[in-house]
């Protein structure tokens, strides 16, 4: 039995494809990565609540509403660049497994 030999342009956009989900990999461990930075916003909002007076004596203190804001907005920030990043990788794991 004779197999028949791929097309040429098959071959090319076997490449591409394969191109393509390394690159998805890539950008999804960058989002990934990037989506940490909040982290830091995330800290800083957790010792505006836990310890507010390493900010300021007396009235000076920072108020806890704005701990919170920066607990709640850093959190979603997070959520929202890593589910980005896990829907990356996994775009990119279905292209590899056309």
């Amino acid at each position: 039995m004779e197999t028949a030999l791929p097309n040429p342009q098959q071959i090319i956009d076997n490449e591409h494809l394969t191109l393509l989900s390394i690159f998805h990999y890539v950008v999804g461990g960058i989002a990934a990565f990037f989506a940490c930075i909040p982290i830091l916003h995330l800290v800083i909002g957790l010792l505006f609540i836990l310890a507010p007076e390493k900010f300021g004596h007396g009235s000076n203190q920072p108020a806890a509403f704005l701990g919170w804001l920066f607990v709640v907005f850093a959190s979603i920030f997070i959520l929202l660049g890593w589910i980005f990043a896990v829907l990356v990788l996994v775009a990119g794991r279905f292209i590899a497994r056309r």
